[in-house]
C-alpha cells in the first residue's frame, strides 16, 4: 500500500498527503542532529507516483527544481501534481508553505490511469 493519501482532485491536478517521522528511512544519514529530507527523495516519491499514473511515460528532463523551505520531521507532507501537455509541475507543501517546486518535462502528453485515481481515493476512504 502506497504511504501517500489521496486528498483531492481536480482535471488537471491532485493533492497527496504522508506522514514523515524522524525514523523513517529517507532522513537517513541526512543528517543525523538535524534531519531534513533530501532532494533527491523528493524528486524520487514524484517519479515514484506518476510511474503508477502514467507508466509508459518516459523522463525527458527536469526542467526547474527549487528547495525553498527545508523538510523536517515529524511532519505532514503534501504534494500537489499538476499536469499539462507534456509536463508535470509539483509542489511540496508544509502547511501552507511551498518547500520546493518542481518541472518534469516528458516524452509524451501526460493522461493519468484513473483506475490508479481510484485505488487511491478508495483506499483514502476506507481508512477514513
Amino acid at each position: 500500500m502506497s504511504p501517500w493519501q489521496w486528498m483531492s482532485q481536480s482535471e488537471h491536478g491532485l493533492w497527496l498527503q504522508r506522514a514523515l517521522q524522524q525514523q523513517d528511512g529517507c532522513f537517513d544519514g541526512h543528517f543525523p542532529e538535524q534531519p531534513l529530507l533530501p532532494g533527491v527523495w523528493q524528486l524520487h516519491w514524484v517519479m515514484q507516483c506518476w510511474a503508477e499514473a502514467q507508466p509508459q511515460a518516459q523522463l525527458i528532463t527536469v526542467a526547474q527544481i527549487k528547495f525553498l523551505q527545508p523538510i523536517k520531521p515529524p511532519c505532514e507532507l503534501r504534494l500537489e501534481l499538476s499536469w499539462q501537455l507534456e509536463r508535470l509541475t509539483f509542489r511540496y507543501y508544509l502547511k501552507d508553505q511551498v518547500c520546493s517546486t518542481g518541472q518534469l518535462v516528458f516524452d509524451q502528453a501526460l493522461n493519468p490511469n484513473l483506475e490508479w485515481l481510484f485505488n487511491l481515493q478508495n483506499a483514502h476512504r476506507s481508512a477514513s
